[in-house]
């Protein structure tokens, strides 16, 4: 993705994309780039504008969903709010509000409960990691246990080698932080 080796030119591409966006009304596009928006600012070490520009694209997501009468396209939408959120998360963690955004990982996990794809399982991987990194920082090594061994339901490890191997391993280091060697 062009995302990954020239910011300012990714940006550029997003920002015409909502020109033309605005131009047809497309409120889908304009969710998108608010969420993508949000990706490049905090890329870009801007957390405020990437806060903002999340929240715009929460709210325009909520207003989609609110509209939306197809089921696919609906849980389309819940994926891409789960997304802004798990940004969200990650900036606060990247600030060091841990509660913050171990909150924004819950409410991420709670607008996916009733979508039902393999999507939304890989998204829930990385909640519960993200969330039980969050513990681990704050030295609360047994909510981190807790997490990093609800991740492992949601773990493939035919299709995601690298979350499988993750979530195991973030279980046996909480296991080592509680002095419990055996089950680590």
């Amino acid at each position: 993705a062009l995302t990954d080796y020239d910011k300012e030119k990714a940006r550029e591409h997003l920002e015409a994309g909502y020109v033309l966006a605005r131009k047809t009304n497309d409120k889908r596009r304009q969710a998108y780039f608010f969420k993508e928006m949000g990706g490049l600012l905090f890329d870009l070490a801007k957390y405020e504008q990437s806060r903002s520009s999340y929240d715009t694209a929460i709210t325009r997501y909520e207003e989609l969903m609110r509209l939306s009468k197809n089921q696919e396209e609906l849980n389309n939408y819940r994926l891409a709010k789960v997304d802004c959120l798990t940004g969200l998360g990650l900036l606060s963690a990247k600030l060091f509000y841990f509660q913050e955004s171990i909150r924004y990982y819950l409410d991420a996990i709670e607008s996916v409960s009733d979508v039902n794809t393999k999507e939304r399982d890989n998204r829930l991987l990385y909640l519960y990691l993200n969330i039980a990194s969050n513990y681990y920082e704050l030295e609360d090594f047994s909510s981190s246990l807790k997490y990093d061994q609800q991740s492992l339901k949601y773990v493939d490890e035919k299709e995601d080698v690298d979350g499988y191997i993750t979530g195991h391993l973030f279980v046996a280091d909480d296991y080592g932080s509680l002095f419990q060697t055996d089950s680590s």
